[in-house]
C-alpha cells in the first residue's frame, strides 16, 4: 500500500524507516534470491506460486540462524563478529515480525485461498513460537558469552543459567541472584524487555476483536 501524506506525515515517516530497515534484512534477501531463483525456471509464475517460493526461502533462513546462533553457543564464540551477527539476527527477528503481524503484510487471508487460510494461520503460530525462542536463546548467548563479566551470577555460571535469565527477564520476573554490574549489561536487559512488548503487543492486538470487525 503506497502511503501518502494526506495519510499523515509520520505514518509516511514511519513507513519510509521501515522500508529502508527491510532494504538491509538478511530475510528479505534470502526471498528475492528464492523468487530470482523461480523466475529463472518459470517465465510468468503466478502470485500464488511467488508467495509458496518466497515461504521456502523465509524457511531457509530461519534454519539458517538457528544454525549460526546454536553455533556460538556450541562453541562458546565471545569475539566482536559473533556479537555483530548475533545482535543483527536479534534486531531483525522482532523486525521482521513486526513488519509481517504487526505493520500489515499484502498476503492477507482476504488473499488467500479458503484451503491456504489454515496454513497461513499455522505459519503464523510458528512464526511467532519459533521467534519467541529465538529471542530467548539469543540474549541467553549475550548474557553468557558476551557481557557474563558484567553480571553478578548466582554460582559459576553456565549456558542454562543464562537461559534462565534470559526468560525471566522477557517476562520481568524475579531473578535472584542475577545482578548488572553496569550502564552497558542494564542496557541490554533493558533492550530485551523492549524487545518483549513488541512482540506481547501485537499479539495482543491480533487477538483482541476490534469494534467494528465482521465476525462473518
Amino acid at each position: 500500500m503506497s502511503l501518502k501524506y494526506s495519510d499523515g506525515f509520520l505514518i509516511v515517516m514511519f513507513g519510509r524507516f521501515f522500508a529502508a530497515l527491510q532494504a538491509v534484512s538478511a530475510v528479505e534477501w534470502f526471498k528475492k534470491f528464492g523468487l530470482y531463483i523461480l523466475a529463472k525456471r518459470q517465465e510468468s509464475p503466478s502470485s500464488e506460486e511467488c508467495r509458496k517460493f518466497a515461504n521456502l526461502w523465509i524457511d531457509v533462513f530461519i534454519v539458517a540462524k538457528w544454525l549460526v546462533v546454536s553455533a556460538s553457543i556450541a562453541f562458546s564464540w565471545d569475539g566482536i563478529l559473533p556479537l555483530l551477527v548475533v545482535s543483527y539476527l536479534l534486531f531483525f527477528n522482532c523486525f521482521s515480525y513486526f513488519i509481517y503481524h504487526g505493520w500489515g503484510s499484502i498476503y492477507t487471508v482476504e488473499n488467500l485461498p479458503k484451503d491456504a487460510q489454515l496454513t497461513r494461520e499455522r505459519r503464523r503460530l510458528i512464526s511467532f513460537l519459533q521467534a519467541i525462542f529465538f529471542s530467548f536463546v539469543g540474549f541467553a548467548y549475550l548474557y553468557f558469552s558476551q557481557i557474563q563479566g558484567r553480571l553478578e551470577w548466582p554460582s559459576s555460571p553456565n549456558f542454562l543459567d543464562g537461559l534462565y535469565l534470559s526468560v525471566s527477564n522477557s517476562f520481568t520476573l524475579t531473578y535472584s541472584g542475577f545482578q548488572p554490574k553496569d550502564q552497558l549489561a542494564r542496557g541490554v536487559l533493558l533492550l530485551q524487555v523492549v524487545n518483549m512488548l513488541v512482540f506481547v503487543t501485537i499479539l495482543v492486538g491480533n487477538s483482541v476483536p476490534v469494534v467494528g470487525r465482521s465476525n462473518s
